[in-house]
């Protein structure tokens, strides 16, 4: 199994946690078969994020979605204070394309997290930044949306780009 499918993972910030898995050709990975759960108490963290898969009609589990290749999941919160090291629990469960699966697989998987800056429990400028677009809403009305790991803390921020001079369609 340690053959098929590999796993790094390292903090790109106290924030924000990247897990690598790395897909052997001729092997698959369900998407919904990976969890992963932080076993530190004090952390809290948001669900899983993975990128979409392609669907599979698989003969054990009917149409399921799946990784053919290597892929990054990412996993947002707050690490708990004084931590300088996060430990996970980390399951997933895959399938060679000849037919063998294999039983779904866990490990435990340590992170070491880069020092906190002082008086700042969230730096926003260690979090990704997002937009979105509403191509639905007049040119007027468009807005942008920055996460900028707000979502760790339950809130939100718009920007209004104001009024465009472009043309109804």
């Amino acid at each position: 199994v340690d053959e098929a499918f590999q796993l790094d993972a390292h903090a790109v910030s106290r924030q924000w946690i990247e897990f690598k898995f790395k897909v052997t050709p001729g092997y698959y990975l369900y998407r919904d078969r990976i969890k992963i759960e932080p076993i530190d108490a004090g952390s809290k963290f948001n669900p899983l994020h993975t990128p979409p898969g392609a669907f599979k009609e698989d003969p054990n589990f009917g149409r399921m979605e799946v990784y053919h290749n290597d892929f990054t999941a990412k996993l947002t919160g707050m690490a708990a204070d004084g931590l300088d090291r996060l430990q996970f629990k980390v399951t997933y469960q895959g399938c060679a394309d000849v037919g063998i699966c294999y039983p779904p697989q866990r490990k435990q998987i340590s992170v070491d997290l880069p020092a906190a800056e002082a008086g700042n429990a969230l730096s926003t400028a260690d979090a990704p930044i997002t937009a979105s677009l509403d191509l639905a809403k007049p040119p007027s009305l468009l807005s942008t949306t920055p996460s900028a790991g707000m979502d760790l803390v339950g809130g939100s921020a718009s920007i209004s780009l104001g009024s465009t001079d472009a043309l109804p369609l």
